[in-house]
């Protein structure tokens, strides 16, 4: 080899290298860019690196490079080969498979696929020219299949056809490729497109110095094609505004400034999605410490949930992986802060420390819920992130969580309650989120409070529900908690206010109410019940509110629209705890007074307390 194509085809080897290990740092660094089809890239600059490393080996040391014996060394080389070929193909197969879908799919059955493949070709080139005697320096002088041995002619087809299929999927991928330097389909066509010209014009010289043997430079062009594939790959998935000012933002977080600006000199950017690095330099210099917002962990926390859930409702184009039974939201930083310039929230803009990702639990069947109640995305979309929400959020110094550290929040509209909840909780949702669907679709009557949606904050791991408030407009109501039980039931209640109150069992016995309604309401109570003793539930609450005006001791209440009832708190399983708490409370208290019963039991006891309730 030449001495000055010697040192160009080593320099370019060594940036392939570095560049390749950058890449596969940067995809380790940002989760992100590891989803798919990114995650195929990722160990595509692992393979490279090892492929990259040999050139240098081969080129740097050449005497050293072949006291090593040949067999270990073409093994390395033709595995890795094989190994970037088939995630290269297998990577314009996603392209053309997402491109073609009109929504994203589930993609880890084929991931496993691709995998399997990654696997089994290069072990069977392995093994084939071990047990062939096939390697030895080829052309080039490079340890792998020697010319024209069982090996090398079998690659070669193999290389061909891999050829053919990333062609035929780049050619139809063309028409329908998102040309947009930033998205991430694109990006990883031009990659899989570099690739193949690569693969063609190294394949052509090859095939000419084979047949001819005296082209010349051929070996030479060979490495130096090869060589800087590396920087092409990374230069392609790394170079756009987004990922690199999210990379500055992870690696030097204590230089960006996060202040409060007027939204008059940034209104520029509101017209567009990517918020560049010079809108953020516009701000004070004056920190913004996220206390001033969201004074505690779980208050900063809930302000994430609420930008997830607008994002997740947004009229944009959406981010997301879909599997089986539930999906994943991706949201970046720039999208959020992008949120808080619409709604003149910058003084939060510490929440875009960094991306937010949000999973979605049974999409579809939530989804044919808020359809059936005629709940719409833009409504979910505006109610959770505004100013109206962020001012409950500062006044609440110390955050009480319910029962389990759980916390709901009402929506300043007061149409949706926000719920945290427990991973057994989660799971019970989950387990019967079937049967609840059909329940609600076959009696449209059903009391069972609507859910419009669960979800999970990632890596937070903090569980959600979005669900229906029963009675938006409690401050003009009596309301009634009724389980059924005695066990401190009972709300003490200072002259007689009970207005925007919430009572209980003990209350509404004292007050000797009865609400008169129709024998259907009964049953449909008691198919509710049923539906909820089915799945183990239990503790589950009956919530009655009455107007005012229409609550007097030993009064009648005409069931009307103004009186609302529903079933809530639907996720509560008779677990081990609920079993030990009632064995503790059964020792001191009456069995029938503890809240802590059996599934059936509960069931009874709450049945038997509807005709004491109700009145047909």
């Amino acid at each position: 080899m030449i001495i000055w194509l010697r040192i160009i085809c080593l320099i370019c080897a060594l940036v392939s290298a570095f560049s390749s290990l950058f890449t596969a740092i940067i995809h380790w660094i940002i989760p992100r860019m590891r989803r798919n089809p990114g995650q195929l890239i990722f160990i595509q600059s692992h393979i490279q690196i090892i492929i990259d490393l040999n050139l240098v080996f081969f080129i740097a040391f050449s005497d050293t490079y072949y006291k090593i014996p040949c067999k270990i060394l073409g093994i390395i080389f033709s595995s890795s080969m094989a190994l970037s070929l088939v995630f290269n193909t297998c990577l314009s197969i996603e392209i053309l498979w997402n491109i073609r879908e009109k929504i994203v799919t589930g993609h880890s059955k084929r991931i496993k696929f691709y995998y399997a493949g990654a696997i089994i070709i290069p072990l069977a080139f392995g093994v084939a020219g071990w047990l062939s005697e096939s390697y030895g320096e080829n052309f080039i002088g490079i340890c792998f299949f020697t010319d024209s041995s069982l090996a090398d002619s079998a690659y070669f087809a193999f290389v061909i056809l891999c050829m053919a299929i990333k062609m035929l999927t780049m050619i139809v991928s063309w028409k329908h490729c998102k040309f947009d330097k930033n998205n991430v389909i694109f990006q990883c066509f031009v990659i899989v497109v570099a690739c193949n010209i690569v693969d063609c014009i190294t394949m052509t010289l090859a095939v000419l110095r084979i047949e001819e043997g005296n082209v010349e430079y051929s070996s030479e062009i060979i490495i130096l094609l090869y060589t800087p594939l590396g920087f092409v790959i990374a230069f392609l998935r790394i170079y756009n505004k987004e990922l690199l000012r999210e990379l500055y933002w992870k690696i030097f977080p204590k230089y960006i400034s996060r202040s409060v600006t007027s939204l008059s000199v940034i209104s520029s950017s509101l017209n567009s999605e990517e918020v560049s690095i010079s809108s953020l330099t516009l701000l004070n210099n004056q920190p913004m410490n996220i206390a001033d917002y969201f004074s505690i962990s779980s208050i900063r926390n809930l302000g994430k949930i609420f930008v997830s859930i607008t994002l997740r409702f947004s009229a944009f184009e959406q981010e997301y992986e879909v599997y089986s039974f539930y999906n994943i939201y991706y949201f970046s930083a720039a999208r959020v802060y992008n949120l808080l310039l619409t709604n003149s929230l910058v003084e939060c803009s510490n929440l875009l420390s960094d991306q937010i990702t949000l999973k979605e639990h049974m999409p579809r069947v939530f989804e044919n819920i808020r359809i059936s109640s005629g709940i719409e995305n833009h409504e979910l979309f505006q109610n959770f992130f505004n100013k109206s929400n962020i001012k409950q959020l500062k006044k609440l110094q110390n955050l009480e969580g319910g029962k389990s550290n759980e916390f709901l929040f009402e929506t300043s509209d007061r149409k949706f309650i926000l719920k945290t909840i427990n991973r057994s909780e989660k799971n019970c949702l989950i387990d019967m989120v079937g049967d609840y669907c059909r329940r609600l679709y076959e009696c449209p009557q059903s009391k069972l409070v609507r859910i419009f949606g669960l979800y999970t904050l990632i890596p937070e791991k903090i569980n959600f529900i979005i669900m229906e408030n029963v009675i938006p407009n409690r401050e003009s109501m009596v309301v009634f908690d009724i389980k059924g039980s005695k066990l401190n039931r009972k709300v003490k209640v200072i002259n007689k206010k009970v207005k925007g109150k919430v009572l209980k069992d003990l209350n509404f016995r004292e007050m000797r109410l009865k609400i008169i309604t129709a024998r259907d309401v009964l049953e449909i109570l008691r198919k509710d019940f049923e539906l909820l003793k089915g799945f183990g539930v239990m503790d589950y609450s009956l919530l009655i509110g009455i107007p005012y005006d229409e609550v007097k001791e030993g009064n009648n209440v005409i069931m009307s629209n103004n009186v609302k009832i529903a079933v809530i708190d639907l996720l509560q399983r008779y677990n081990c705890g609920k079993k030990y708490e009632k064995g503790v409370k059964s020792i001191v208290f009456k069995r029938e007074d503890v809240s802590a019963v059996s599934p059936s039991f509960y069931y009874d006891r709450l049945s038997q307390d509807l005709s004491m309730i109700f009145v047909s």
